[in-house]
């Protein structure tokens, strides 16, 4: 169905479009039920996403949006900036990081790089996750990231779900966020909940989900997306409730690893954990910062080869996630 077919502010119901693929721009995305929202967003290698959205309200009302930022063109999208005393009592210093000039300095070292001096975070989405959110992973005959074990990415799930629970950061000595339980909830023989259509990956219409939150490996289409999200939301209380979210590995054209840093690790390799860890914050509701100065945040769309500087919350993300949770 294009989208001259079902204006903003059509009854999805009326129209019969409910659970229908709708062509929006150069995206695919489900119409959903009355009282649900879908959000997809997928990361291009080294930066850029397409993002697109569609909502359904209680009355039938449809609306819906996308945006496409291409590969290593994208700009900084409107980002937010907090005074640090309206979130927090916290006196560490903060530590602005290498000199960048200092030719000895490796890009690729995570410890050399912190996001500590970055208060930037953007939000993409009225939304966040209450309660607890269990999260499984996928077992079927795709495989698993890396050419690892189940238990090699469970064991990363585990890892990138407490750091967002935990605030794990080296900007900040305690957690003072109140995140909902993150939690790794076991094996699921299912894959995520994603469609290939005409125009590309897509996230599965409310009849197709499991209703189970998982990672798994596959195909993104265009290839050259490195990692995607798809986010099935309710309303509650002014802000959506995140009731399930997918996270997918492009295995198909990109290869993926747990050492960044061995010397084995090419131009063609990403880190599981970094990838985790990126995507996790776009289940929080993080849209991607692509501000080269913000690059060692976590929600830094410059999703780069070889580097764990993903892996650790950045000043900003901390920051974000105190002012939502």
């Amino acid at each position: 169905m294009e989208a001259s077919e079902l204006p903003e502010g059509s009854d999805a119901v009326e129209c019969d479009a409910v659970d229908r693929m709708l062509v929006v721009g150069e995206t695919v995305i489900p119409v959903p039920p009355p009282g649900l929202t879908v959000t997809m967003h997928m990361d291009y290698a080294g930066g850029g996403s397409i993002t697109s959205e569609a909502s359904t309200a209680l009355d039938g009302t449809v609306t819906y949006d996308s945006e496409t930022l291409a590969p290593l063109e994208a700009e900084n999208p409107p980002t937010t900036t907090l005074p640090d005393e309206d979130l927090t009592t916290e006196t560490d210093p903060i530590d602005p990081g290498p000199d960048e000039n200092d030719p000895s300095i490796d890009p690729k070292l995570a410890v050399q790089r912190n996001g500590c001096d970055r208060n930037r975070f953007n939000w993409w989405k009225p939304a966040k996750v209450y309660g607890s959110f269990p999260m499984r992973v996928s077992t079927d005959d795709a495989g698993e990231p890396a050419g690892g074990t189940t238990s090699d990415t469970a064991s990363a799930l585990r890892r990138s779900l407490g750091t967002w629970e935990n605030e794990n950061s080296p900007c900040f000595s305690s957690d003072q966020s109140a995140v909902p339980n993150l939690f790794y909830d076991g094996l699921t023989t299912t894959q995520g909940d994603f469609v290939d259509t005409a125009s590309g990956t897509a996230c599965a219409p409310r009849a197709d989900i499991d209703s189970r939150s998982s990672v798994d490996i596959g195909d993104l289409e265009p290839n050259a997306l490195v990692a995607g999200t798809c986010t099935w939301t309710t309303g509650h209380d002014g802000l959506n409730e995140v009731i399930q979210a997918d996270i997918r590995f492009n295995t198909t054209d990109y290869d993926f690893t747990y050492t960044p840093g061995d010397g084995d690790c090419d131009s063609n390799d990403f880190d599981v954990i970094s990838i985790l860890t990126h995507e996790l914050g776009h289940v929080l509701g993080f849209d991607d910062l692509y501000d080269p100065a913000n690059r060692y945040l976590t929600m830094s769309g410059r999703v780069n080869n070889c580097t764990t500087y993903l892996r650790n919350l950045g000043r900003g993300d901390v920051l974000g996630l105190r002012e939502r949770y």
